[in-house]
């Protein structure tokens, strides 16, 4: 059996490629072949069309629908690209392990479905479409085979489909042999389109554990403690209540990926993923309002603090977050209105729910790959 793999395998994003390198290597670790699908999206259409939608709706006088406003936008395209060029070696050095198919378009994508036996896309938000503007290919539109078709921890990103493109999706997504998605709001999303029952499954992030991940943790050579802030987005609370912390404990911050003034704030610009994971692994304590960022501190059983923020930047992160703190029952680890709680994490308890949920869906991918 041979099994192909969208997602976003090209993204210098440290939680992309390590979801596609964990789900990648947990289907070959279950004896099938597997590699990932190397497809070139037309990342100049998506500026494009983003921005004539923003045009589009202002010559309308309608409200801006568009998720990041212009200065948020020229951030990512920008800044972060600036950040990314400075460590894209490092990321190319964790896909030197993984197997890709030759490169295609969208226009060739459709030629390797006779080479795959399944072919499953996920996870990551692969089928949002302010992220990628609706692109199909990953909602496998070139694959004719229904029963070739199947998602694993697919998420939307999004709590409803936008009017226009609600029939798009029904047509993509209404013969898969196997639905599942990372998050409960996309099994519903999933019921309301094509009327088919969905399982919510774990991120592959979470389908290794952490003494699995530490195999590919390059670790921090610290000389003294520090608290971890990993911001998706620049949050102002996040590191207000890492200076607190830190001189409640004498610590210093090592804040990533924005620079951040402050008395014992440290920026480290060129991180790759490894190195990600390390300064992870190494923190005393970790602060973050990203979903890579919560997961792998607690794989790594970290005192970790999470924010979950409304802000617009921010929206299309919120329900992941929520679900993944609801499902291992972490509540008072969310930063709230009386800052930070006192209590250490019973990793315990934590554990036993990672590895009751991770059963499951190794065994729902079992069962894929067995029929």
């Amino acid at each position: 059996m041979k099994v192909g793999i969208v997602t976003f395998q090209r993204e210098n994003n440290y939680g992309a490629i390590l979801q596609s390198f964990a789900l990648q290597k947990v289907i070959c670790g279950l004896g099938v072949e597997c590699e990932t699908i190397d497809y070139q999206r037309d990342v100049v259409g998506d500026v494009l069309q983003w921005q004539k939608n923003k045009i589009m709706g202002y010559l309308k006088g309608k409200p801006d629908k568009q998720l990041y406003t212009d200065m948020e936008f020229l951030r990512m395209t920008i800044l972060e690209k600036f950040f990314n060029h400075l460590s894209i070696k490092k990321f190319d050095v964790l896909r030197e392990k993984m197997k890709y198919s030759e490169k295609v378009d969208k226009k060739t994508i459709h030629r390797l479905e006779d080479r795959y036996d399944l072919i499953i896309t996920g996870s990551d938000q692969v089928w949002n479409p302010g992220r990628v503007n609706l692109d199909s290919t990953y909602l496998l539109d070139w694959v004719k085979d229904g029963d070739k078709k199947a998602s694993y921890a697919a998420s939307f990103g999004i709590n409803e489909i936008p009017g226009k493109y609600v029939e798009k999706y029904r047509q993509c997504l209404n013969n898969y042999r196997y639905y599942s998605c990372r998050e409960a709001e996309g099994v519903k999303i999933l019921e309301q389109l094509v009327h088919k029952e969905g399982r919510v499954v774990l991120d592959p992030t979470m389908l290794m554990t952490g003494e699995e991940w530490k195999r590919y943790t390059r670790r921090y050579n610290k000389k003294e403690p520090y608290i971890f802030v990993y911001q998706l987005g620049v949050s102002d609370t996040l590191l207000k209540c890492a200076k607190i912390l830190a001189r409640r404990k004498g610590l210093k911050i090592i804040a990533l990926p924005y620079p951040r003034k402050g008395k014992n704030v440290y920026w480290m610009p060129g991180i790759g993923p490894q190195e990600w994971l390390g300064l992870i692994q190494g923190a005393e304590y970790v602060m973050t309002n990203s979903f890579h960022g919560a997961v792998f501190s607690l794989l790594f059983e970290r005192e970790v603090y999470i924010e979950i923020t409304g802000q617009r930047v921010r929206a299309a992160m919120k329900s992941r977050i929520e679900n993944l703190v609801r499902m291992l029952g972490i509540e008072d680890r969310v930063i709230g209105e009386n800052g930070l709680t006192e209590n250490t994490m019973d990793y315990d308890i934590v554990r036993k729910r990672i590895d009751k949920y991770r059963r499951e869906s190794v065994g729902y991918l079992k069962n894929m790959l067995k029929e």
